[in-house]
């Protein structure tokens, strides 16, 4: 139904059962209106509404909206209206908070957009030498650059400059849940149409990661034992320095996490010891800005690239992409949200042609992430190149997909999902690389990596590390994020000197020339003599658990209530830890895999 209101028209989707009564309420709910009085429009009569009386409407009919609150009255405090379970309206106070962006986006918000290059006609420069060659702010001109997906922060400033506005648009998350029938009173989703288009920008135009070292330990994790390896990439937002207002994603170490791998691929199991880690990053002005994982397979001592060429991505593996694109999403304040799209990037390590492994970095995009997360497309066993569109049933009606592409003619056409969709078509493309001169965020990199089976972080290996060494050369063996962790998540470890220790590693870090602030070397010893193997006779320390793989600690009723439904129980387990434990929402999550 069409609604003329005080704001414009509006579209509203109405049960055929609905009362006039709650037909207004379903208006207050959906539009922020208070309807005093509805009436129908046919032709040029006009009918005022009656709660307790019947009418016949069709598809696309007139209503009528008399609000008691003038249109250019304001609200005094925004305010949420929502219906409670009895039908009646309950109106609370909203408490707006205050969005902070990343450091990366506050920088590019303060740029001009344009790029300038010098004149080379003249042996100095001055004012006049400068010119501007494009204005990022217009996407046409980007093409000039060979740039498939322009950088966001330009998409943003292109919106504003068409539609003749100074200032940022408000942008809004692609949301596909299906409205239901009469919003509250009826279990049955209405059919709908979704048209989806190819994303024209990408949040991160390029992964930088600071030096080879960050990423052979963890190849050679796959190389020793043959099992997929998935970690999560550490690093920070920094300028992309090849691409106006672009944003690189640039790798300091990897962190693995509790997994089960296996020779096709690694399931994340839960992070008991997550909060520690990203409250350690904290601390280390780091964050999680991507993962990363193996797609290897040896066969003759040979790689073998068995990945399908139609598509770089699996289904199954963009699912995982888009729970954590939304795990780790965008802050961006101008926003309904305050949150917009992911920087969250996805690398994945495959055989290259000449059998050596290359990286690949992918984000998966907006509507992709919307459709997933919403439970509209699954992947599809048979073709791990598609995605299919939920069919409907008698409970749920699922939306018709169309998408545009072009024919083999190169023409655009638009096309229906029945029911299966290209995966390839969510796919974002984002460079990769190394600098030509090594970062080292951490200078030591040497300490057993965590959760692995064949090596084993413990205190003789902590001793080993540190052994020997004074001054500046002990801060660079601690500046080593797998020594920081195991540190980290030993209890008895004094939390006073790690504080001390994170301290110095941090003025490292951003001072290297700077001497240690605080020598770490006495403290350290009379630390670690607590962990010291006793000599015969003498009272043991406490035992020290090793940080190794462990076995994941899921709810055991939840697990077998999965496996009892025919799940395995690998599956089962990542289901649980992407859902945080919920049983219903890890059923979700495994059905659209």
């Amino acid at each position: 139904m069409r609604l003329q209101t005080p704001t414009g028209v509006k579209r509203l989707i109405v049960d055929p059962s609905t009362t006039v009564k709650k037909l207004k309420d379903q208006i207050s709910v959906e539009h922020k209106i208070n309807a005093k009085e509805l009436s129908f429009r046919d032709g040029t009569k006009v009918t005022k509404l009656v709660d307790n009386q019947s009418y016949q409407f069709k598809n696309g009919d007139l209503i009528i909206v008399l609000s008691d609150i003038p249109q250019t009255e304001k609200e005094k405090e925004p305010t949420s209206i929502t219906l409670t379970d009895k039908g009646e309206i309950k109106e609370t106070v909203v408490v707006e908070k205050k969005v902070i962006e990343d450091d990366i986006d506050q920088l590019l918000h303060k740029e001009d957009g344009w790029t300038y290059i010098e004149n080379k006609k003249r042996g100095y420069r001055t004012p006049d030498d400068y010119i501007a060659p494009w204005n990022i702010q217009l996407h046409s001109n980007w093409a000039d650059l060979k740039i498939k997906h322009i950088p966001f922060h330009s998409w943003v400033r292109e919106k504003a400059y068409r539609s003749g506005s100074n200032t940022q648009p408000s942008l809004v998350q692609d949301d596909f849940k299906i409205s239901k029938s009469g919003e509250l009173h009826s279990s049955k989703f209405l059919q709908t149409t979704v048209t989806i288009n190819r994303q024209p920008y990408r949040h991160v135009d390029s992964v930088l990661f600071e030096s080879k070292e960050v990423v052979e330990p963890f190849v050679e994790g796959w190389r020793r034992v043959g099992l997929q390896r998935c970690g999560y990439l550490l690093g920070r937002y920094v300028r992309d320095e090849n691409v106006p207002l672009g944003i690189t994603a640039q790798v300091s170490a990897i962190y693995e996490p509790p997994q089960a791998p296996n020779p096709t691929e690694s399931l994340l199991l839960k992070d008991e010891k997550s909060e520690i880690v990203d409250e350690l990053l904290q601390k280390l002005g780091l964050t999680r800005i991507g993962l990363i994982w193996t797609s290897l397979t040896m066969e003759k001592n040979q790689l073998v690239n068995k990945r399908d060429p139609a598509s770089p991505l699996e289904a199954k593996e963009m699912i995982r992409m888009a729970h954590l694109q939304t795990r780790y999403p965008n802050s961006w304040a101008h926003s309904r949200d305050g949150v917009f799209g992911s920087k969250f990037v996805s690398v994945v390590m495959v055989p290259s042609k000449d059998n050596s492994v290359e990286l690949e970095a992918y984000q998966m995009s907006n509507q992709g992430v919307a459709l997933v997360t919403d439970k509209i497309i699954k992947a599809v066993k048979k073709d791990p190149t598609q995605f299919k569109v939920n069919k409907s049933s008698n409970e749920f009606i699922y939306p018709d997909i169309l998408y545009s592409d072009k024919d083999e003619y190169g023409n655009n056409v638009v096309k229906k999902a029945d029911p299966f969709l290209p995966s390839s078509y969510f796919i974002i493309s984002v460079r990769h690389g190394f600098p030509k001169a090594p970062i080292q965020t951490f200078r030591s990199n040497s300490f057993p990596v965590e959760n692995r089976q064949d090596r084993v972080q413990d205190w003789p290996s902590l001793t080993a590390a540190l052994s020997g060494k004074t001054g500046p050369a002990l801060v660079a063996a601690l500046n080593d994020f797998h020594l920081l962790y195991f540190l980290a998540t030993q209890v008895q470890f004094s939390r006073e000197l790690l504080e001390k220790i994170l301290v110095v590693v941090r003025q490292q870090q951003v001072l290297p020339s700077q001497p240690p602030s605080v020598d770490l070397k006495p403290l350290l010893d009379a630390e670690l003599r607590k962990f010291a193997p006793q000599a015969p006779g003498a009272q043991p320390a406490p035992a020290q658990r090793a940080t190794q793989a462990p076995t994941v600690q899921v709810d055991p009723a939840a697990l077998q209530t999965l496996v009892a439904m025919g799940y395995p129980e690998q599956r089962a387990r990542e289901a649980l830890f992407v859902s945080g434990g919920n049983v219903e929402g890890a059923v979700n999550y495994l059905l659209s895999m």
